[in-house]
């Protein structure tokens, strides 16, 4: 029989399945589950769709974010990556315990490949995975360049800085001369960004 599940136990079921396979804390009250390697915090939130109805449609998503301590409380300035798991119809279906458990499959493998491989990393040599983040998953975790130049120095991101401006629009690079002068209208130059951290940290390329 592939039993219906309600709302709160078909989310708990998932989340604490997921905590116990890859042995990370479970706060049930906030939905996500972590662990601690040193200054970092390693956070997978649980997200949940405004229409699940209990025995009809539930469904679920999550993020992985990395926090850096050193850098404040607020997630705006202390998420230094982030992963999303999203299904191909954005939302995962665990509406019936099949569902929940195909889910759970799928988001197992895709968390332990991600979030529990580079806490590992971090774990078993920090510099090593910080130079990672760098040089691997740049793209794929959306790394942030204070980190990276917090750990490794201004010199170790300068390929990479040089990179992201090569592939930005002209639009933006005829921004830069109006950030320089005073103007913040653009999202890149009012929130914390990589290309806000690449010009005010004059890692445009010289002979441009």
């Amino acid at each position: 029989m592939n039993r219906k599940l309600a709302t709160p136990e078909a989310i708990n079921m998932l989340i604490s399945s997921i905590a116990e396979s890859i042995g990370w804390k479970y706060s049930e009250s906030g939905r996500y589950i972590k662990k601690t390697v040193g200054d970092l915090l390693f956070e997978i939130s649980f997200k949940s769709s405004k229409y699940n109805t209990s025995y009809e449609r539930i469904e679920v998503n999550a993020d992985f974010d990395i926090y850096y301590k050193k850098f404040g409380k607020l997630p705006a300035s202390n998420v230094i990556a982030w992963v999303s798991y999203r299904s191909d119809k954005y939302w995962y279906d665990i509406t019936t315990e099949k569902d929940l458990k195909r889910t759970f499959k799928i988001l197992e493998k895709e968390i332990k490949n991600t979030a529990v491989d580079l806490c590992d990393h971090f774990e078993t040599d920090y510099i090593s995975a910080v130079n990672s983040l760098l040089n691997e998953h740049f793209y794929e975790y959306h790394v942030f360049f204070d980190f990276l130049a917090d750990q490794l120095g201004i010199s170790a991101i300068e390929q990479r800085a040089r990179e992201i401006y090569e592939k930005a629009s002209d639009e933006t690079k005829r921004q830069i001369a109006d950030y320089k002068n005073g103007k913040a209208d653009k999202g890149w130059m009012i929130n914390r960004d990589n290309f806000r951290f690449i010009v005010d940290n004059d890692l445009i390329p010289n002979d441009k």
